[in-house]
């Protein structure tokens, strides 16, 4: 950088680097991608499984709930009952056995 640069013109060289950066980054990630997808076949990296699997446990209800047997109901009241269980639990973490 010059001394008698202006303002304007070092930020337009700091632009271009960032574009220059930022191409840069997405062929990379479009590479790393299709080695991956070549890799596993199509199927989920183990990362995304875990994750997956990590949110299913977080949403899933902690006690069971009889009359809600078919899928459709387990969509429809799990979050609810998930809810309400995680409360339950809260109440019971928190007040000692004698006061039960």
């Amino acid at each position: 950088m010059d001394p008698g640069e202006t303002w304007w013109e070092r930020l337009d060289a700091q632009i271009d680097l960032t574009t220059l950066g930022t191409g840069y980054v997405q062929e990379a990630h479009e590479r790393f991608e299709a080695v991956q997808d070549a890799l596993m076949g199509g199927e989920a990296p183990p990362s995304e499984r875990v994750v997956d699997l990590h949110r299913a446990e977080r949403t899933a209800p902690t006690h069971p709930h009889p009359g809600a047997e078919s899928t459709t109901a387990n969509l429809a009241a799990g979050p609810v009952a998930t809810l309400f269980d995680r409360v339950k639990d809260a109440v019971r973490a928190a007040v000692p056995d004698d006061r039960r």
